[in-house]
């Protein structure tokens, strides 16, 4: 719950008028970013810290690939990758999704990115958990979406709305397999979404069946 918090009250806004906006509350949320950091232990507050550096890096990345030309979006998004599996093998630090997903480093060959408006990144996350027996050549893997340009604080709300709903389904007995997966806004513009892995995009189902 701290985490979700602490990421909800940073401060990054993308545009003018959203400075502005923000500028009325910015005192307001200097001090609940200072009650979170005084009530929180040091662990708490070094993952807040290596979480604020992983995003950094993200980032960076999310925006140079966003604006680059399609031929060399690939080369400049390994790139970026290869510069934050170092980062993560030096400081492993746990995803904005929750804190119990500690990562140490990327995945390089198998990240990627999305060939939509946005551009979000595809990237696989080396988990910091020791794999089983069966998979000792291939440490298990995270992936999730780094996304910039869109405000995922609406896509927060509506899979929260979502859980509820399914709740009140399933109190009344009504199973309708809901799937949800974690939307976690980092700032105005950008958020990190777990990927939902085995599924289908809306357009992949409508031209499959010739909609």
């Amino acid at each position: 719950m701290c985490n979700a918090f602490f990421q909800n009250t940073l401060e990054d806004p993308q545009d003018r008028e959203t400075k502005l906006k923000l500028a009325r509350y910015r005192r307001r949320l200097q001090m609940l970013m200072r009650a979170l950091y005084t009530i929180s232990g040091s662990a708490m507050r070094k993952a807040y810290l290596t979480q604020q550096e992983l995003l950094q890096h993200l980032n960076t990345a999310a925006q140079e690939v966003k604006t680059s030309k399609d031929s060399s979006k690939l080369h400049i998004l390994r790139s970026h990758m290869e510069k934050l599996h170092l980062h993560l093998q030096e400081m492993a630090s746990p995803l904005p999704l929750s804190l119990g997903c500690l990562v140490s480093g990327v995945d390089v060959e198998r990240s990627s990115y999305f060939p939509s408006n946005t551009v979000p990144l595809k990237v696989s996350f080396i988990s910091n958990a020791s794999s089983d027996a069966s998979s000792e050549d291939l440490p298990p893997t995270i992936p999730a979406i780094y996304k910039v340009g869109d405000d995922l604080r609406q896509d927060q709300l509506t899979i929260q709305m979502i859980r509820i709903m399914d709740k009140l389904w399933l109190r009344d007995g009504l199973d309708l397999k809901m799937v949800t997966f974690a939307c976690v806004p980092t700032g105005d513009r950008s958020g990190i979404i777990e990927l939902v892995t085995e599924a289908k995009t809306l357009r992949e189902i409508q031209v499959m069946g010739n909609r």
